[in-house]
């Protein structure tokens, strides 16, 4: 709850008018009440209650709040526990708001509560597209940095090296080439021996008759 001077403050940047001209406003329903009144409310801490009812009815109607507002707000002052149940803009409310015709009660009660259901729809939808992210999110993967040896390199790249060193050289294609065509000595033998089982008998001819 405003204190009395958080009160005055407050109405006063609200209605953005000096204090003479909310002064005014008292004094035009009848009621004394002096802008050096309302400066020191604003700037110092009130010595005491009001003195009279009617200080009460014209701080209420110079600062365009219910003079219910005006004593709970002395009273927070003095350290009072006057908590208001009530939010802000309920607070800020003008007092005459009661006088109004029922019919236009009811037409400010339905643009309220339009008001209100629209915010709360607004804020739902808002929260559900702050969820997707972080579930799409959850969803991935982190990549784990690969650890590293005393040597600083990491295992993977350790094994590939070593199996680079223990990969045979590479043979150039012209010597593979060469040794495939080359004859094998058991090649050379078997070939010695099918030559030798084909030829004739060394001491005479070949004879065609029976």
């Amino acid at each position: 709850m405003q204190t009395i001077s958080e009160l005055v403050k407050a109405q006063k940047a609200a209605s953005d008018l000096s204090y003479e001209a909310l002064a005014q406003r008292a004094q035009s329903a009848g009621l004394g009440l002096t802008k050096q009144q309302l400066s020191d409310l604003a700037n110092n801490r009130p010595k005491g209650w009001p003195k009279s009812a009617d200080m009460v009815k014209a701080l209420s109607i110079a600062l365009d709040v219910p003079e219910r507002t005006v004593v709970l707000a002395y009273a927070a002052s003095f350290g009072i526990d006057v908590r208001e149940t009530r939010s802000p803009f309920e607070v800020r409310l003008p007092a005459t708001v009661s006088t109004l015709d029922p019919r236009m009660q009811d037409a400010i009660l339905h643009v309220i509560r339009a008001a209100t259901e629209g915010a709360e729809t607004h804020e739902h939808d808002t929260e559900g597209q702050e969820q997707e992210p972080r579930a799409e999110a959850s969803g991935a993967q982190p990549t784990q940095p690969s650890p590293m040896n005393r040597a600083g390199v990491s295992p993977a790249e350790d094994g590939l090296a070593a199996r680079r060193r223990t990969r045979p050289a590479p043979v150039d294609r012209e010597l593979a080439v060469a040794a495939d065509d080359s004859p094998s000595v058991g090649r050379s033998m078997r070939e010695a021996q099918d030559d030798a089982a084909e030829a004739p008998d060394a001491g005479g001819g070949w004879d065609g008759g029976a």
